[in-house]
């Protein structure tokens, strides 16, 4: 063991002469950072090659690493290969876990982002995901091309470089494109059910069927929501029981605000001249009512919605700017 340790000792001193980490002289290495440390603790002789490679990169002739040193006869051959081959199989088994998890959760996270409205409002964290995943992406690039140059090509870093810089950018655009669309087309009539409705009024709407609908959650999670109902023959009386519905015509505020920012229709419409019906106002948030009819008056934010008793339609509109 003597022996042994001295050599190991040398082959420390010489690495941290040069300024050499453990990591960075196993992977110049092709070993695995515990072989290093198994080298320098002299529980591993390496092999006469592995030596002639250890001089090359720490800068001394094979000779002088060897002669300086009582270390007994090297092994031709590594009488630890198979630790070794355990040691790479576990990190290729690491590197597989890894890959899979990444993938699982990268594409529930690309089919939430482009097929459902949960993380329209995360725009902002989005971009700074993407552009955080690009620099890992960058320094992992820089690190497989300092291996091919200095010691072996690892595929695994650049795969993973590849994904970091090619799919999740190309990924992100695609969820741009996804949002754009939904932008300027909204959802459709038939893929809006009632119980999308029903929470932006204390109406009881079982009773109704949906004339058209229109839903479009915007880069922030805002957006705007338009609905026509057909309504049955209960709604009238659970209005006249709310005090909060006021009988038409509304105030003018009331319609510069609705016609200045909702559509009704495929047509973009605006408000129908209704003459007979009720109307009512709130904040999305709960709050007391404060509706903006001047652009500079701050930020839009309510539910408006007015119900024809001629025609026996609830025009529903939910708009946060």
């Amino acid at each position: 063991m003597e022996t042994k340790r001295k050599l190991g000792k040398y082959i420390a001193e010489l690495r941290i002469t040069k300024g050499m980490a453990k990591s960075e002289l196993a992977e110049r290495m092709n070993v695995s950072e515990n072989t290093v440390d198994r080298w320098e603790s002299s529980r591993l002789l390496p092999t006469r090659q592995e030596v002639e490679r250890l001089a090359e990169i720490l800068f001394v002739s094979p000779k002088e690493l060897i002669d300086s040193t009582s270390h007994g006869p090297l092994p031709e051959k590594g009488n630890d290969l198979n630790y070794e081959q355990q040691m790479r199989k576990k990190e290729n088994v690491r590197y597989l876990l890894l890959a899979g998890s990444l993938a699982l959760i990268y594409g529930i996270l690309y089919y939430l982002a482009v097929k459902t409205d949960i993380l329209a409002g995360l725009f902002p964290a989005l971009i700074a995901l993407t552009i955080t995943v690009m620099i890992i992406g960058v320094f992992l690039l820089g690190k497989a091309i300092h291996g091919t140059l200095y010691t072996h090509t690892d595929w695994r870093r650049y795969l993973l470089a590849g994904f970091c810089l090619i799919v999740v950018p190309l990924s992100f655009l695609d969820w741009m494109s996804y949002q754009a669309q939904r932008e300027s087309q909204g959802h459709t009539s038939a893929e809006i059910k009632i119980e999308n409705v029903q929470p932006y009024t204390d109406l009881d709407l079982s009773g109704c069927q949906i004339h058209y609908g229109y839903e479009n959650s915007g880069w922030f999670g805002s957006g705007t929501r338009v609905y026509i109902l057909k309504c049955d023959d209960s709604i009238p009386a659970q209005i006249l029981a709310d005090s909060n519905w006021k009988a038409l015509p509304a105030d003018e505020a009331f319609y510069k605000l609705v016609k200045e920012n909702i559509r009704y229709g495929p047509e973009n419409d605006t408000l129908p001249d209704i003459k007979h019906g009720y109307w009512h106002i709130a904040c999305n948030t709960g709050e007391e009512v404060i509706y903006i009819a001047d652009p500079e008056a701050g930020i839009r934010d309510f539910i408006a919605i007015i119900y024809d008793t001629e025609n026996h339609l609830l025009y529903l509109a939910r708009y946060s700017s």
